[in-house]
């Protein structure tokens, strides 16, 4: 197992790499602090234990690993939080995440180490299947993860082997009490959906391994294609980023699904995404999320994060209302029937979300002007 992880740490030149190392205190991240501070300058390496407060234990782990750090000389730091109950494991993650990018970029590290393995591997695959995740989330627990700086150099091990190494050279850890919980999805799956998918397929878990990762590299295909595409196809108008929906539907759906979320939209997931489509053939749609807003026109997205009345200010001219004996926001068939204004070219030329908001000047009940601008 040495041998492996040194063969991992010159396969990505981590040997004079500053690393964050988050260990728990359990056998496999216990394993793996071991083996690093072995093989690697204990000047280079910050050992993090984050408390998640859910057992008394956690505060025995901290302590175990506050205790190896001492005897070998290693930077120990720890870091607690409390996580809500509703969607736990999945914030939790993303809590721990976001600590390790803050010690990264406060300690100027270049990389987080972190002791998944093959079991955890099809854990997660499984997980993020049942869950509805895509492309991404099936490859999820890649040996290296470039855009969190992420490296999992036991992920060629399974837990077995992790086990017998920690016997063999005597490394003490705790074994987490919550990992026998099935109230716990990835326990669930662990101890009771695993276990008899193994006794009828025997290579089950190998199959699993090499599935995610053909899906990673073919993820990281098409994210580069997707990349060239949103380089390519999606224009900066000063208001919010364009695509034409033409480019649009000329790509799958996976891939459409996917330029969605890098474009910034917080969609929920690929079934959100179907159920969404089915708006994008329509004119005068928009979407309002956290962030950013989709505004769909005949023939062209804009994604902004201005809202409407904010946007009209960058297709409209403002005129004082003395100017004029009145000013009215054109309703198309309601207020006025003034089909000629409507066929006008300016007024084709706008954006189909605002046909029914054109600020017009009214005379007599007849329209005098229309403002517009940028067309």
């Amino acid at each position: 197992m040495i041998q492996v992880f040194k063969n991992f740490i010159e396969k990505y030149r981590l040997s004079d790499s500053k690393l964050l190392i988050s260990v728990s205190g359990g056998v496999d991240s216990m394993v793996m602090l071991y083996i690093a501070s072995n093989i690697l300058n204990s000047n280079n390496l910050i050992v993090l234990n984050i408390n998640h407060n859910t057992r008394e234990q956690n505060l025995a782990e901290a302590n175990l690993v506050k205790e190896f750090c001492n005897n070998n000389n290693l930077d120990f730091h720890s870091e607690s939080i409390h996580i809500p109950e509703v969607n736990f494991e999945e914030n939790a993650r993303n809590k721990r995440h976001s600590i390790y990018k803050d010690y990264l970029q406060k300690f100027n590290l270049d990389g987080v180490l972190l002791g998944h393995h093959q079991d955890d591997a099809v854990e997660t695959f499984l997980y993020n299947l049942f869950k509805g995740s895509f492309l991404d989330g099936l490859s999820s627990l890649k040996e290296r993860n470039l855009s969190l700086n992420i490296y999992r150099p036991l992920m060629n091990f399974s837990k077995k082997q992790i086990y017998k190494f920690a016997l063999d050279n005597q490394i003490t850890y705790l074994e987490d009490e919550s990992n026998a919980d099935s109230k716990y999805s990835r326990n669930f799956l662990r101890h009771e959906v695993i276990p008899l998918i193994q006794f009828k397929f025997f290579n089950f878990s190998k199959q699993i391994i090499q599935k995610t990762q053909i899906f990673s590299e073919l993820s990281d295909y098409l994210n580069k294609n997707l990349e060239d595409f949103i380089a390519h196809k999606i224009i900066d108008t000063g208001c919010g980023k364009k695509l034409l929906k033409s480019d649009f539907l000329s790509l799958p759906s996976f891939m459409q699904y996917d330029l969605l979320k890098k474009v910034g939209l917080n969609l929920k997931s690929f079934n959100h995404f179907l159920e969404l489509k089915k708006s994008f053939e329509s004119s005068g749609f928009q979407l309002n999320f956290k962030k950013l807003n989709l505004y769909v026109s005949s023939d062209h997205f804009l994604f902004s994060e201005l809202s409407i009345s904010e946007l009209s200010d960058y297709y409209f001219e403002s005129v004082k209302e003395d100017s004029f004996s009145q000013i009215n926001q054109f309703a198309t068939g309601l207020k006025f029937n003034d089909k000629s204004f409507m066929k006008s070219k300016q007024v084709k030329s706008l954006p189909f979300y605002f046909r029914s908001g054109i600020p017009v000047v009214v005379e007599h009940e007849k329209i005098v002007k229309f403002i517009v601008k940028n067309i």
